[in-house]
């Protein structure tokens, strides 16, 4: 959590110091927003990316669980164990990146909720695909894309709401999502992918 610290302490604005003109460490933890939020049900590793997309490759290296920097092995999947519970997980600059790459969650059926940054255009291929865990996705504005499979077989998706920038749904995109019961399209779409919303 260090690193995350002291990176928000120095770009800190001045004028939101309190009149001593000093923060503490454990008051800016408040400000950390995680991006994901994953449940343990038994002891084991954490799979937090695919190991075969660049998402990985950029990101490995800076991810923290709870507040604590964590390392990654070439599968994907934290070195240390869990106990049973929910871990929260910030990385850093996720929040600067472009696109959600192929395949970057797939199979992370632990992963429970995601914050899509605002910074992504794009979601790419079975980017979350059978993320069976998943129960809620906002797609920002800023997306303007979902591509192939994005989100087929998340079985825990009961909403999703999709940014009025989206032009084009990709095939199958949410094909196999049993619990979905609410889905908003926004006027901006032009193109739904075949059995894009085949469910059942």
């Amino acid at each position: 959590m260090d690193n995350i610290l002291n990176r928000i302490l120095i770009e800190w604005d001045n004028s939101d110091i309190e009149d001593s003109g000093i923060i503490k460490a454990s008051d800016v933890k408040k400000y950390i927003q995680y991006q994901l939020v994953y449940k343990v049900n038994r002891r084991g590793r954490i799979k937090i990316f695919n190991p075969i997309n660049n998402g990985y490759k950029k990101y490995k290296d800076k991810v923290y669980i709870n507040g604590e920097h964590i390392k990654l092995d070439r599968n994907g999947y934290t070195v240390n164990e869990y106990e049973p519970g929910e871990y929260h997980i910030y990385i850093e600059d996720f929040d600067k990146v472009k696109k959600i790459y192929n395949s970057a969650f797939n199979n992370c059926r632990g992963l429970t909720s995601v914050t899509i940054p605002k910074s992504v255009t794009s979601i790419g291929e079975e980017a979350f695909y059978n993320c069976r865990g998943l129960t809620s996705v906002t797609i920002p504005n800023s997306v303007t894309s979902i591509g192939d499979y994005a989100f087929a077989y998340c079985e825990g998706l009961t909403s999703v709401t999709i940014g009025n920038s989206v032009t084009s749904i990709g095939d199958q995109a949410f094909y196999g999502c049993s619990g979905l019961t609410k889905i908003e399209i926004p006027s901006s779409v032009t193109s739904i992918g075949e059995d894009a919303f085949s469910c059942q």
